[in-house]
């Protein structure tokens, strides 16, 4: 076989390699400590606030708050997109789509955005300390943070 034959199949093996349908059905895996989120730059290190969204294409963008994927996305779901969340309570990532997110006073979450996600079917009993608590779904997140000022890191820091 001549030497360009090879180089051409070769390119053409890299090329059909690199055209892989891209699993949306799956979280993507964070190092946690060391990576750093996509909004915030924070590291991503607290497990039970940590977001992610996952493109067609393979881009993937990582958070360290809910709330900064919300952000980052600018109030719009993407239907191609899969949105990944982490459950408060260590169930591992959730689709963002189908959890039912918690926002109150006593949920801390890195950039104070106070979201907490738990899978669709779980009460959020006991995370739900005050009267001013509300359960919400993915698509009323950005309206709902639109309307509510975050607590500054600094507030964070001296409220425990």
């Amino acid at each position: 076989m001549k030497p360009i034959g090879v180089l051409a199949g070769l390119i053409a093996a890299g090329l059909l390699a690199g055209c892989r349908p891209v699993d949306l059905s799956r979280p993507p895996d964070v190092r946690f400590g060391e990576e750093a989120c996509a909004s915030c730059r924070m590291i991503i290190s607290d497990d039970r606030f940590a977001a992610a969204l996952v493109t067609a294409t393979g881009d993937v963008l990582k958070f360290d708050d809910i709330g900064c994927l919300i952000q980052q996305e600018a109030g719009r779901a993407r239907p191609e997109v899969a949105y990944w969340v982490r459950g408060s309570r260590g169930q591992g990532w959730l689709n963002a789509r189908e959890a039912t997110f918690l926002h109150a006073s006593g949920v801390v979450s890195p950039m104070g955005y106070g979201l907490a996600a738990l899978p669709a079917a779980q009460s959020a009993d006991g995370l739900a300390a005050d009267p001013a608590s509300r359960t919400l779904r993915f698509r009323e997140l950005p309206g709902f943070l639109a309307d509510r000022p975050r607590e500054s890191p600094s507030d964070l820091s001296t409220s425990k």
